[in-house]
Order: structure tokens, then sequence, then C-alpha cells
């Protein structure tokens, strides 16, 4: 269960200073932790895992993001 969006802390002045560079990259490190929080629960072809996310926002960013993403994660999004 991802109960809100992975966003760095934009109190660490590395990952402020990377985000005032380019906003891609700030919304770029919370779609790979995503990806690998979900991937986490399965590690073999035969595994089966459901992960949930319950941040409102998802949508809202998934949409913005959906022509970046791998395609395994985009045929699972199950609204």
């Amino acid at each position: 269960v991802i109960i809100k969006l992975p966003w760095a802390s934009l109190g660490d002045p590395r990952v402020s200073a990377k985000s005032m560079i380019s906003d891609a990259w700030y919304a770029n490190r919370m779609w790979t932790t995503i990806l690998q929080a979900s991937g986490r629960s399965v590690r073999h072809h035969d595994d089966f895992a459901v992960t949930y996310i319950l941040d409102g926002s998802f949508p809202y960013f998934y949409k913005q993001w959906q022509q970046k993403l791998p395609s395994w994660f985009k045929n699972k999004i199950v609204s």
C-alpha cells in the first residue's frame, strides 16, 4: 500500500537544488520510487501482487507522465 506519492524532501539541499534545475528530475525521482515499490513484492515470474496507491493526486500525475512510464506498469493500472 502506497499511502502518499513519495516526493523527495525539498528540505534536503541537494534535492532542492536539483528540483530548481529541473521539475522533470523531481517528478522522475518520485516515479522511480513508485515503480520500485510496486515491483518489490514480485520476485519470480509466477509471483502475483497488488499495489494500492491511495493518494488522490495519483490520477493527475499519472495522466501527466503516462507517455514516459513503462508499458508493464501502464498495462496494470486499474482505477
